[in-house]
């Protein structure tokens, strides 16, 4: 079995496309459509959080998502270790795990934007 990683390419912020690997090899795509082997040059790129909003986009760190609840979160990675997590914009909290599964689960996320493209 194949183990597919996949990540958002871009120039500061200019999203430019995708990447993901499958074995040994990535694939490319300007739009998660269309995957070739010809390479997308990046400067940074957002690792896929695993989480889906309640549209079915995926979703990725930087982005930030709305939950009725919650307000205005935001998918971060802790550069420790390496885990994704959600944090309350308004308050600064991090939205413990279970709460953030459980709200995947009821489909309760709507995706708004990116930290990078803009501030809220």
């Amino acid at each position: 079995m194949l183990f597919c990683s996949m990540e958002r390419l871009r120039l500061n912020d200019l999203i430019l496309g995708y990447r993901k690997k499958m074995g040994n090899q990535w694939f490319y795509s300007p739009d998660m459509y269309a995957w070739s082997g010809t390479e997308i040059p990046f400067k940074q790129k957002d690792r896929n959080s695993g989480f889906r909003d309640k549209n079915r986009r995926l979703l990725f760190v930087h982005d930030l998502v709305l939950d009725a609840e919650l307000g205005i979160l935001e998918i971060v990675q802790d550069e420790i270790t390496g885990m994704i997590l959600m944090i309350e914009l308004n308050q600064g909290n991090i939205v413990p795990e279970f709460s953030v599964r459980k709200k995947v689960m009821e489909n309760s996320l709507q995706w708004v934007s990116c930290s990078f493209l803009q501030s809220l």
